[in-house]
């Protein structure tokens, strides 16, 4: 009879035996009967060897090792989405940068007009370029500026053509033959006569002021605000003072623009010339004896002299001295009842050529 022991061992084997035939048999079928999606269980196992009974020769069972079963869920899992590898973008090329520095420009100032060079002073300046001799300074400054001859108030009339108003004469009464106009050729010839004016060599000039203190008054408004008109005191030593400037300096005369052929005028002057002077004196103070002067432009110097001259004629250099008058028709000023030596001259000279061009588009000449 067989020992319990035995009897035990050879179970086991048998039992094992079968569940690998089993296991053998089950396995192919269960694989295909698998529903899609539905994940086989793991059967990589491996069948130990039934070891052989005692006394049996036959050769044992080898171990069968089964191969694991495919992953049904890798075949039926979403494909993961490869992310790309991000692209290194390009570097762009180093453009070369050129840096623009504006010190050049901030250090150059905007041009400025540059002040006109004071005019050379020759024999004609208020005062010489070079000191002279103690005893010969005085009469050298006082003949630079060379003022005419005073001009002669309403009082004192030129042989008796001027009528003490204009008002009552029309202005048909005293008709001139000859009426002189500025042109080219008139302030031309002018400008020569003054320079030599200027040198001492002309007649000595007297113009009377009409008689109306209120024809003055405007007369001195015309001069002043159309003609360019400077008033200024002028000194023993021939120095011209202004109500502008450097306090007790000289006016600086500029002999290219004004005439230094100023006029001295006596008796009872207008109101607003009266309050210039006035102006003059306090902003100097101190000046001492001095004298009125007006100062003309230089054109307008120029057509007077290149007037008189036309209505004298060739015997102009020979003339010592000139007289006439001022008068104010339909707002011109006129040059009228010339004389020269005494003789009666028929004409007069339209000054209305010299006045500034802001008077004529104004309407005001």
């Amino acid at each position: 009879m067989p020992s319990p022991g035995f009897c035990r061992k050879t179970s086991v084997l048998l039992s094992v035996w079968i569940g690998a035939f089993l296991l053998l048999q089950f396995v192919p079928q269960t694989r295909d009967s698998f529903p899609p999606g539905t994940p086989p269980e793991p059967a990589g196992q491996t069948v130990a060897a039934v070891e052989a009974r005692p006394g049996n020769k036959s050769s044992g069972i080898a171990p069968i090792f089964l191969p694991p079963p495919p992953n049904l869920l890798s075949s039926f899992a979403p494909a993961t989405e490869t992310k790309p590898e991000p692209v290194k973008a390009a570097k762009p090329l180093k453009a070369e940068t050129v840096q623009v520095t504006y010190k050049e420009a901030e250090a150059i100032s905007p041009l400025r007009p540059t002040e006109p060079p004071p005019p050379a002073r020759d024999e004609r300046a208020v005062k010489p370029l070079r000191p002279e001799p103690e005893e010969n300074r005085q009469a050298e400054a006082v003949g630079t500026v060379r003022p005419l001859s005073p001009e002669k108030r309403s009082e004192e009339k030129v042989a008796g053509k001027v009528p003490p108003d204009d008002r009552s004469v029309p202005p048909h009464a005293e008709a001139a033959a000859v009426t002189v106009i500025a042109d080219a050729s008139t302030v031309t010839e002018g400008r020569a006569l003054l320079r030599l004016l200027e040198h001492g060599s002309g007649p000595s000039i007297e113009i009377v002021w009409p008689p109306p203190a209120s024809t003055r008054e405007q007369l001195f408004q015309r001069f002043k605000s159309c003609f360019g008109m400077r008033v200024a005191l002028m000194d023993g030593g021939g120095g011209l003072y202004v109500a502008t400037g450097r306090q007790r300096r000289p006016w600086e005369l500029n002999l290219d623009r004004y005439s230094g052929f100023v006029r001295k005028p006596t008796g009872r002057l207008a109101a607003d010339e009266r309050g210039e002077l006035k102006d003059i004196r306090a902003h100097h103070g101190g000046l001492g004896e001095t004298s009125p002067v007006r100062v003309f432009p230089r054109r307008v110097d120029a057509l007077l002299l290149g007037g008189l001259r036309q209505l004298v004629g060739d015997d102009y250099g020979g003339v010592a001295a000139v007289r006439a008058a001022y008068r104010m028709r339909e707002g011109s000023v006129l040059v009228v009842g010339v004389e020269a030596d005494g003789r009666d001259l028929p004409g007069e000279i339209d000054l209305t050529g010299a006045v500034a061009p802001a008077c004529r588009k104004g309407g005001r000449i």
